[in-house]
């Protein structure tokens, strides 16, 4: 659920995470993200989900090597404030900015498949709380995926 990356609605890009290590030692992370840059029309009108490019919400064209210097650039000091606070230190930013905040949901995925609930909020380890048949349930598996419930 943190992993889509969103602009007016649609996404743009998504991060995975992938943690290999122990609850209480140490533990490697492999971030992969991927931004649509640029994306021709047809391209964007064949995905089976609203998207978006990131060069359509700004006043100019973005070279790569540009976007990708101030994103490791901010991403090295996240990661080091990660190291430092953990997920909590971010959680207030995050939810102001999380896309699902309060929305319908349907959950897929071991911890919930062909569920219907609500995001309610997120906890300080980062799980997701979901309010599914007047229960919380938390969400942290990386196989759980959220979709914006069909009306």
């Amino acid at each position: 659920w943190p992993n889509d990356v969103w602009i007016d609605q649609r996404k743009c890009g998504g991060i995975l995470i992938e943690t290999q290590g122990e609850m209480m030692g140490p533990v490697s992370a492999v971030i992969g993200i991927g931004l649509n840059v640029r994306v021709a029309d047809e391209t964007l009108a064949a995905i089976d989900q609203p998207a978006t490019d990131i060069e359509r919400h700004l006043p100019a064209p973005i070279e790569r090597s540009v976007l990708l210097a101030k994103l490791l650039t901010s991403l090295v000091a996240v990661l080091d404030d990660f190291a430092r606070d953990g997920f909590a230190g971010f959680r207030e930013e995050w939810k102001s900015a999380h896309a699902l905040q309060g929305a319908s949901v349907d959950v897929t995925g071991p911890q919930g498949a062909g569920q219907r609930g609500q995001v309610v909020d997120v906890q300080d380890s980062g799980a997701l709380l979901v309010r599914i048949d007047g229960q919380l349930k938390a969400l942290s598996s990386e196989e759980v995926s959220l979709r914006s419930a069909k009306q």
